[in-house]
């Protein structure tokens, strides 16, 4: 299972931030920021919450990336998805031809 430092890792990644860029946004430094994303130092909830702001996320997506395989994730947001909706399936529109009127 991944961990709340590998889900940042993973979103710095995907944002092309370095640890450096993450570290002047959330006015800390360079080692802190490493420090977190090896597991070797914990973060608040209001630290969680400044870093999934930078990332655009709500703080609750950064702690199921924390807690759960990408995968899994996906798995279970679309189950999320569904339930929501009232939906049995989700996945791309499908596009009906307009019935023409004669």
């Amino acid at each position: 299972m991944p961990g709340i430092g590998d889900a940042i890792a993973s979103l710095r990644g995907h944002h092309q931030l370095s640890q450096q860029d993450l570290a002047d946004r959330l006015k800390t430094s360079r080692p802190v920021i490493a420090q977190i994303e090896s597991g070797h130092r914990g973060i608040s909830h209001a630290k969680a919450k400044k870093i999934a702001d930078v990332f655009g996320i709500p703080v609750a997506v950064l702690h199921l990336l924390a807690e759960e395989e990408p995968d899994e994730l996906v798995v279970k947001l679309q189950q999320m998805a569904r339930e929501s909706l009232g939906m049995e399936t989700v996945g791309p529109r499908r596009h009906r031809k307009a019935a023409s009127a004669n």
